[in-house]
């Protein structure tokens, strides 16, 4: 059960440094004042960046879940340990 704790802890850090190289990028390249200029209240330009910091790996994680899943429910059920609970009633 640790070992979920610290793949949680790598996982949240992955994604803080996302979040930092965006805003950093935004600033370093100066294109915050043309953010700033297009969309002039911040807090909309804030909700936008937090969504797309958001959306990138909400997408990543659901796809290798997927992924995952996938690839190990034969090898899984191979060795007598099924995946997928049989429907109930």
């Amino acid at each position: 059960m640790q070992g979920f704790c610290i793949f949680g802890a790598i996982a949240q850090f992955l994604i803080a440094s996302l979040a930092v190289m965006q805003i950093c990028s935004e600033y370093g390249t100066r294109m915050i004042s043309t953010t700033l200029t297009v969309v002039p209240r911040r807090l909309t330009a804030l909700l936008a960046n937090t969504l797309v910091i958001a959306a990138v790996p909400f997408i990543v994680g659901t796809t290798a879940a997927l992924v995952s899943d996938v690839r190990s429910s034969p090898c899984l059920n191979r060795r007598g340990w099924p995946m997928r609970s049989p429907p109930v009633v």
